[in-house]
């Protein structure tokens, strides 16, 4: 009775032994393949390269502006950056600060949007059709 103990223990040792063997060749499995399909990834990402830009900040003449129809809104003021917001609508926007790179011109905006999220960004000079310092001075862009 004790040997056909023992023996139903040992294999039962060996079949759970067999079994987690079995979940960790398929883990490692997985494991290889997920590898492969990052490096494949990787090399087909271009990696982003260190621009030397030059940003020129300066005091806005005009302090508001009416912004054309579907102008992408960006995070810097460079047109590679990412676009957080796109203005569907003409929208009058405050102007915040000005800036100058790569001989064009950004204002750093504020939406009048409910919400504060993504509500400031960066509109090229050209994504205006009106500038203005105050409702009698109105400049209008071509």
């Amino acid at each position: 009775m004790k040997y056909l103990l023992f023996i139903a223990l040992i294999s039962g040792l060996v079949g759970t032994y067999f079994y987690y063997d079995h979940k960790l060749a398929l883990t490692r499995k997985q494991l290889m393949i997920a590898s492969k399909r990052n490096n494949k990834l990787k090399s087909r990402a271009t990696p982003k390269k260190n621009l030397d830009i030059k940003i020129n900040f300066s005091n806005p003449t005009s302090k508001i502006g009416l912004t054309n129809i579907n102008t992408n809104l960006y995070l810097a003021p460079i047109n590679s950056s990412p676009i957080i917001r796109t203005i569907k609508i003409r929208m009058e926007v405050q102007i915040l600060d000005a800036a100058e790179t790569n001989s064009q011109t950004w204002y750093y905006v504020n939406l009048p949007i409910d919400s504060n999220i993504n509500c400031r960004g960066w509109l090229n000079s050209t994504d205006f059709s009106i500038l203005y310092s105050d409702s009698t001075n109105i400049t209008k862009t071509t």
